[in-house]
């Protein structure tokens, strides 16, 4: 057994997932919900290093960041940045460890994971890539200062655990 706790985030966010209409369509997304004083724009712009979020526009992937999906349910089961993308940013992406962490920022609760809608699914799938952004008000769908709305374009990675 591997104790993950020293990996987790000071900030709790809750998430939810949604689609997302983009320059480059609809793309499968998960929006950040603080749940925590330390959670919100500060933390996801300048601790986690996203950018700005642009309506007209997807950005890049960052090969850092990746959104880990239970391959049978289809629930999210947690959102990590990936331990190699900090120690040996040199190397291509596709040769960094997927199952070794730096920081795991979101996890699913053991109880019950969010569930995710069968179009959600077969958008992640068919892209392999899903729009993080945050952070949302709880309770609402929308930001309470657009300008302070943070994003980064990450990798779905379909496994049988976190």
């Amino acid at each position: 057994m591997v104790d993950l706790s020293a990996l987790g985030h000071p900030a709790s966010y809750g998430v939810r997932t949604d689609m997302t209409r983009t320059g480059s369509g609809l793309v499968a997304s998960v929006a950040l919900v603080p749940e925590s004083p330390d959670a919100g724009y500060e933390d996801l712009r300048w601790r986690r290093g996203w950018d700005p979020y642009i309506f007209q526009g997807l950005p890049s992937v960052d090969p850092a960041w990746v959104l880990k999906i239970d391959r049978t349910s289809g629930a999210p089961l947690g959102i990590v940045r990936l331990l190699d993308a900090t120690l040996l940013p040199d190397r291509r992406p596709w040769e960094w460890r997927q199952n070794v962490y730096d920081r795991i920022l979101w996890r699913a609760p053991v109880q019950a994971p969010p569930l995710a809608s069968a179009e959600w699914l077969e958008t992640a799938r068919r892209r392999d890539t899903v729009l993080l952004y945050g952070p949302l008000d709880a309770g609402s769908d929308t930001p309470s200062d657009w300008e302070r709305l943070v994003c980064v374009h990450a990798y779905c990675q379909f496994t049988d655990r976190m």
